[in-house]
């Protein structure tokens, strides 16, 4: 009742339209402590997870980089896939993301999770040459706005999100970058 895991892994392998063979590789895997005090409603739970996607080893004449149209994007920041990739905007491979995301459900709607991680890059073919992406942190607030506003089973729902990532070697750049966003959604 405590604890639950979470395994994930896939592999792309075929050719490129330029004749190279194929060979990336993904996997997530994390585990979820629920704790066990439930105070006046408040559910409190840690996870500790790691994400990879490899990246293209440039020695090799096969294309190893994910391509990230099978990536669960964006799953762990818009900040980072919209902003700090240097091989282009929105794409996300090359990386190895250990973190640790700490969260408390109040009652079924309201839900508040902080998360911690370092971004690294297995393959050094960053602008900056080294293997540390930076330091990534989140914060998000999921919220219930109103239900039953037009028939009985619609919900209208919102969440805000803040992202501050401390780029690392792998980028020429050392500013400090941020990203805040809400967002609001009806169901029905």
């Amino acid at each position: 009742d405590q604890v639950g895991f979470e395994l994930e892994g896939a592999g792309q392998f075929g050719e490129t339209d330029d004749d190279r063979d194929i060979a990336a590789m993904m996997g997530y895997g994390g585990v979820i402590w629920t704790l066990p005090a439930e105070i006046a409603g408040v559910r409190p739970s840690l996870t500790a997870s790691l994400y990879y996607l490899s990246g293209d080893d440039p020695d090799t004449d096969k294309e190893e980089g994910w391509n990230p149209l099978w990536s669960r994007y964006p799953q762990f920041s818009e900040l980072y896939i919209y902003a700090f990739d240097a091989e282009k905007a929105g794409y996300w491979s090359n990386v190895l993301y250990p973190s640790v995301t700490a969260a408390i459900a109040f009652d079924k709607s309201h839900k508040v999770s902080l998360s911690a991680g370092v971004l690294f890059a297995p393959e050094e073919t960053g602008p900056g040459g080294g293997d540390r992406r930076g330091n990534l942190f989140t914060a998000r607030y999921d919220f219930p706005l109103a239900t039953a506003l037009l028939h009985r089973g619609d919900r209208l729902v919102g969440h805000l999100l803040a992202e501050m990532l401390d780029p690392g070697d792998y980028y020429r750049v050392d500013d400090r970058a941020y990203f805040v966003r809400g967002e609001l959604a009806y169901s029905f």
